[in-house]
């Protein structure tokens, strides 16, 4: 702002010495040293006082919701929140106002994303036993979550659940995990071992209790479900077998 009035104060002889000098302490082109002065000196106003949309206590109801939903991801979370924060409320374990609720069911997956951010690094990831299967990758096909668009019973998510705690060595009980997709039934099935062969046999043990067909399958990339085993089961069954991304 000195540099500014003095400059109108001596006239252009001055404008020029002035920038000179300028130039040669910094190195400005001399355009943008001409800019640098013409700038006006009163402050930017800030945004950030700003009211927050979703505040401290928005947050941590989502969390509470997030929890119990056994921490899925966003995207499964948001067009679910009503059904959840209805159940919690149910049974006495939420209580939020007409306002907060608003707030809770107007939350983008990215926005949940971003309020979640700092609690997802204190939860990190649960043991794995699960091994990438190499096999047969080529010839199962890829299912993402925009896939999931089925309005019949028939199409079940599967996993292997290993009752193993904190530790993964030794032999410990594996659980079967089959859930229909469009109604939700669960069926489960015991597996001393996670082979090949347990695993169909599970299949096939769980679709004959099922009070509908088993049409379509969706796994993870573990052995246990990628192998020639499984895939001819699903090839015999007429079951379309697909898996997730790694």
């Amino acid at each position: 702002m000195f540099l500014k009035k003095h400059l109108l104060e001596r006239g252009k002889l001055a404008k020029t010495e002035i920038i000179n000098t300028i130039v040669s302490a910094t190195g400005y082109h001399r355009k943008y040293a001409t800019t640098v002065l013409n700038r006006s000196s009163s402050p930017r106003q800030s945004n950030h006082s700003a009211k927050r949309v979703y505040d401290d206590n928005i947050k941590r109801l989502l969390i509470s919701i997030w929890t119990s939903a056994n921490q899925i991801c966003s995207k499964r979370l948001a067009p679910f929140l009503q059904e959840y924060i209805d159940a919690l409320e149910r049974f006495g374990h939420l209580k939020k106002s007409f306002e907060e609720k608003s707030k809770l069911l107007s939350l983008s997956p990215a926005t949940i994303d971003r309020l979640l951010k700092g609690e997802r690094s204190r939860h990190p990831r649960g043991k794995t036993t699960a091994s990438l299967g190499n096999l047969l990758k080529q010839r199962i096909k890829v299912r993402i979550f925009a896939d999931w668009t089925e309005t019949s019973p028939g199409f079940f998510e599967c996993d292997l659940v290993a009752h193993c705690g904190d530790h993964v060595d030794g032999e410990f009980l594996n659980t079967l995990v089959l859930t229909d997709i469009n109604t939700c039934w669960t069926e489960f099935a015991p597996l001393f071992r996670k082979s090949d062969v347990d695993v169909a046999a599970g299949l096939d043990a769980i679709s004959m209790v099922l009070p509908f067909s088993v049409l379509g399958l969706d796994s993870d990339n573990g052995s246990e479900f990628i192998n020639e085993k499984v895939f001819q089961y699903c090839e015999m069954e007429k079951i379309t077998f697909r898996r997730s991304l790694p």
